[in-house]
């Protein structure tokens, strides 16, 4: 009945004891015996007045009779407490994966909703326009479209625009190939030609007697394709940049570079534009008066674009002249 009391005099009496140096102390209470009852036991703020002769004999009969007693109390609250910690490991580990899905569900919907929202080709105005060329047009396996009949001297691989239908630069495309110059529109995925940067691969090796190729495309398509020529430039004589810009540093190459873009168009960043100018080498600048950024190919007008003062069949008409003398020359 005198346990408890016993044990609070001891844990108080014990800093005395060490500071008077008692012999009592050195005598009866072993280095493990001691950590034994500072590990269980936490001092209060009873006063203990009892002597050490009674302190040691509650001592030897602590180790003798309870010890397995306190030993097991204290692996129970070990256990607790090592369950108490696990279990908030496991709820903040849940809590992380919640928060993880979350994010991810967000940047999920928000991707599908941005992908889903793109311009599609003008059909009706694609068929008005292309019915004056007599060009052969093919569908590749991979979706690309191919305008001529593959035996042509000069070859241009174009890249569509970011979020822009392929097929609505099919004017464009047709008209180049009605001057002898073999084009071939790359189908990219999600409509972002960054996506896929190498689409142009295997396409010179499906049309081996094109000896002169070039590459190019409009808007994000064009800084595409300047990055597919960091590692091809020896491949390709040229690059065609339609209101684009390239972010790839080419100015150490020997590729002949046009960059055309027009007078009113508002979604071409020309501060981006003038500053990347440093990453070409020599190039030729065709500035279109009263064309606009979606004016190179037919999907329609586009946001934030500037009021074109030309329509779109005159503004393709001006580039294809640009483009094939360029090429041709």
């Amino acid at each position: 009945t005198m346990t408890n009391d016993a044990a609070v005099c001891f844990t108080q009496a014990l800093p005395v004891w060490q500071k008077k140096k008692n012999n009592v102390y050195n005598l009866c209470i072993s280095p493990s015996l001691g950590r034994f009852f500072c590990l269980y036991f936490q001092p209060s703020s009873v006063n203990c007045r009892r002597s050490p002769k009674f302190s040691t004999i509650f001592i030897v009969f602590l180790d003798l009779a309870e010890k397995a007693k306190y030993n097991i109390y204290m692996n129970k609250f070990i256990k607790s407490d090592n369950d108490m910690i696990n279990n908030t490991k496991k709820k903040k580990i849940r809590i992380a994966v919640i928060v993880i899905v979350l994010v991810l569900a967000l940047l999920f919907c928000g991707s599908a909703i941005y992908l889903a929202d793109f311009y599609s080709a003008d059909t009706a105005a694609i068929e008005s326009f292309s019915a004056r060329f007599e060009v052969a047009e093919t569908e590749l396996a991979d979706g690309t479209l191919v305008f001529g009949s593959g035996d042509e001297e000069y070859g241009f691989v174009f890249y569509p625009g970011g979020k822009v239908e392929h097929t609505a630069y099919a004017p464009l495309a047709k008209a180049l190939a009605s001057k002898g110059i073999f084009c071939a529109v790359v189908k990219v995925p999600f409509k972002l030609a960054i996506m896929d940067t190498n689409a142009a691969d295997g396409l010179q090796q499906l049309y081996p007697e094109i000896e002169h190729w070039y590459i190019g495309g409009h808007s994000l398509g064009g800084s595409a394709a300047g990055m597919y020529l960091e590692k091809h430039h020896d491949e390709y004589e040229g690059l065609i940049l339609v209101a684009s810009y390239s972010t790839a540093d080419l100015s150490a190459t020997e590729l002949d570079v046009l960059s055309v873009y027009g007078d009113c168009d508002k979604v071409l960043n020309i501060e981006n534009y003038a500053e990347n100018k440093a990453n070409l080498p020599e190039y030729t600048e065709i500035i279109i008066a009263g064309g606009c950024h979606a004016g190179f190919a037919m999907y329609g007008p586009q946001d934030g674009d500037g009021e074109p003062a030309i329509s779109a069949e005159e503004q393709i008409l001006q580039a294809v002249g640009h483009i094939s003398e360029f090429i041709m020359r």
